[in-house]
């Protein structure tokens, strides 16, 4: 599952827009931060803005840090409506 893999990879914080209960427990127990914010948010922040915010508060704070942003951005699934 994504929340095995969000598990065994090497990282402090997660943030996402929505998970299930059990997903949510597997990644908090493997030691992880994880914040959920909620689809509408997640919609409205984070694919344009959030990568470069965060990217600019860590270069502020001196602080090194990689942040990976999805190829996929907010594009990652449709549906269709007949």
């Amino acid at each position: 599952s994504i929340a095995r893999r969000l598990a065994d990879i090497d990282y402090d914080l997660v943030i996402v827009g929505e998970i299930g209960y059990h997903n949510a427990l597997q990644i908090i127990e493997s030691g992880k931060i994880l914040v959920a914010i909620g689809h509408g948010s997640s919609e409205k922040l984070a694919t344009v803005d959030m990568c470069n915010k965060l990217e600019d508060f860590f270069q502020k704070q001196k602080i090194k840090i990689d942040i990976l942003k999805s190829r996929l951005g907010y594009k990652s699934w449709r549906y269709q409506v007949d």
